[in-house]
C-alpha cells in the first residue's frame, strides 16, 4: 500500500501556547473594553438626547471603555484561576477553552445597548443611516452570541467526558449535533465526537452515520479515518477502507492524526497482504507515540509469530483495556 508521508511539525509547542495566550488575552479585554465602550456610549447618547450636554456620549463612553476593559482583565484572571480540565484538540494540542460566561457576559451588555443606539441616533440625526449601521453591529453581536455559546456547550460535553461522565457528554453531544441554532462549527466538531464514541464503542454504522457529511480541514480528516476504521468493523473490502485512509493521508492535516493513522494503516496491510507484512509495518511505526489499537495489534502479530515475551512487553493496562472494549472486540484480529 503506498500511502503519502505525513508532514512534520511546523511549529513549536511553547510558541503556540504563547501565540495562544496573547490572543485569548487580547480577544477577552478587547471585547470587555468594546462592550463597555458601547454601553457607555448608549447611556451618554441617551442623555445628551435629553440635554445632558453635548460631550456626554464621548465622555461616557471612553469611561466604558476604560471599565471594561478592567473588567475584561479580572474576568480572565477569574477564568484561568478555575480548576477544569485541559482539552485536546482536533491537532493534538491541550487547552483549556474560555467559560463561556467570559465573553458572553460583554455580548450580552452590547446587545440592548446597540438595538437602543439604533433608537436614539436615528431620532437625534433624523436619519435611517445609523439605524443600519448599529442594527448591522447588532446582528454581528447576536451571531457571536451564537458561536460562543455553541462553543460553551461543546467544552462542557468534552469536560464531561474527560470526567468519565460518558452518557451527559453523548446526550449534550447529540443536542449540538441535531440543533439548527448551533455553530456549524460546533456541529461538526460533536458529528465527529459522537462518530468517535461510537467507534470506541464498536458501533461502526452509528459511526458512518455520524460522520456522513464531515468534509475538508482537521475534521475532514478525522472522518476519512473513522470512516475507514468503520469500514474494517463492518468487515467491507479492505480496498474501500485503504481509499478512505488515503483520503485522511492527503489533506493538510494529515500530521494530525499520524499515530491513530499508523494503527488503521497496520489493520488495513493485516487484511490486505497478511500478518508477515503487517507486522514489519507496525515494528517499523512503533515508537512512544503509538495508540493502544497500535500495541494491540503489534502485540497480536508477536503473539502469532511466536514472540510471547514481545507480546507480553506490550500488554500493559491501556492495551488490554481497548481489546476488551467494543472497539476491541469488534476487530477479529485481536479476539483470535
Amino acid at each position: 500500500m503506498n500511502l503519502p508521508p505525513f508532514e512534520p511539525p511546523v511549529r513549536d509547542p511553547a510558541q503556540l501556547e504563547a501565540h495562544a495566550s496573547t490572543t485569548r488575552w487580547g480577544g477577552v479585554v478587547g471585547a470587555w473594553g468594546l462592550s463597555g465602550a458601547v454601553v457607555g456610549t448608549s447611556v451618554g447618547a441617551t442623555l445628551q438626547l435629553t440635554g445632558a450636554g453635548s460631550s456626554a456620549a464621548l465622555l461616557a463612553g471612553t469611561g466604558g471603555l476604560s471599565l471594561g476593559a478592567v473588567l475584561g482583565i479580572g474576568a480572565l484572571l477569574w477564568d484561568r484561576a478555575v480548576d477544569r480540565p485541559a482539552l485536546v484538540d482536533g491537532l493534538g494540542g491541550t487547552s483549556r477553552p474560555l467559560h463561556g460566561a467570559v465573553l458572553g457576559i460583554p455580548i450580552l451588555l452590547a446587545l440592548p445597548a446597540l438595538l437602543t443606539l439604533v433608537v436614539v441616533a436615528t431620532v437625534a440625526l433624523g436619519s435611517a443611516l445609523p439605524a443600519l449601521i448599529f442594527g448591522a453591529t447588532a446582528l454581528g453581536v447576536v451571531l457571536a452570541g451564537q458561536r460562543v455559546w455553541s462553543s460553551h456547550r461543546l467544552a462542557r460535553a468534552l469536560e464531561a467526558l474527560e470526567a468519565g461522565r460518558q452518557e451527559e457528554a453523548r446526550h449534550t453531544l447529540q443536542r449540538l449535533a441535531q440543533r439548527w441554532w448551533v455553530s456549524a462549527r460546533a456541529r461538526q466538531t460533536a458529528r465527529l465526537d459522537l462518530a468517535m464514541l461510537a467507534l470506541q464503542e464498536g458501533q461502526a454504522t452509528e459511526a458512518l452515520r455520524w460522520l456522513e457529511g464531515l468534509e475538508g480541514g482537521i475534521a475532514g480528516a478525522w472522518a476519512s479515518l473513522g470512516r475507514a476504521l468503520a469500514c474494517l468493523l463492518l468487515d467491507e473490502p479492505h480496498e474501500r477502507a485503504e481509499a478512505h485512509l488515503r483520503q485522511a493521508l492527503t489533506g493538510p492535516r494529515a500530521r494530525a492524526i499520524q499515530a491513530q493513522a499508523d494503527a488503521v494503516r497496520i489493520l488495513v496491510v493485516w487484511r490486505g497482504k497478511g500478518a508477515d507484512e503487517a507486522r514489519r509495518l507496525a515494528e517499523q511505526l512503533h515508537g512512544p507515540g503509538a495508540t493502544p489499537l497500535h500495541e494491540a495489534l503489534l502485540a497480536r502479530l508477536r503473539a502469532g509469530a511466536g514472540d510471547d515475551l514481545g507480546a507480553q512487553a506490550l500488554s500493559r493496562g491501556p492495551v488490554q483495556a481497548l481489546v476488551a472494549s467494543g472497539l476491541g472486540r469488534a476487530i477479529e484480529e485481536l479476539q483470535r
